[in-house]
């Protein structure tokens, strides 16, 4: 029988390396520092973002760049409402750059629940 070891506690330090590098993640995702692509949402807004970041973690983005593929591609949801998708989209980015995402806290219920399917 195996049995694994002990997790091990995560020390201070550790957690303060942790928090800096999703901080710094988080703000290279907002700001767009250093970004190689531009990811166009059908709402006009662009997303600048990094290919070491989104293309290990993203198959369709890496696809979507490969020479002779297409270049510009709208990403909608099955209702068709292209808002909720591109809010869905920011939010999946955001995801990859901090394994964490945020929602639109004046959302009624129903609509925090559709988000977070789009997810």
């Amino acid at each position: 029988m195996f049995l694994s070891p002990e997790p091990k506690a995560i020390t201070g330090k550790e957690q303060d390396a942790r928090g800096a590098l999703k901080k710094g993640l988080r703000n290279a995702f907002k700001n767009g520092d250093h970004s190689d692509i531009t990811i166009k949402l059908s709402d006009g807004r662009e997303l600048h973002c990094n290919r070491m970041i989104v293309f290990p973690q993203c198959d369709f983005f890496r696809a979507a760049l490969e020479p002779g593929r297409f270049k510009v591609r709208r990403l909608h949801g099955d209702r068709g409402d292209a808002e909720r998708s591109t809010e869905a989209v920011e939010a999946m980015l955001e995801f990859l750059y901090t394994a964490d995402y945020s929602t639109d806290d004046e959302l009624d219920l129903p609509d925090q629940l559709l988000f977070h399917l789009d997810m």
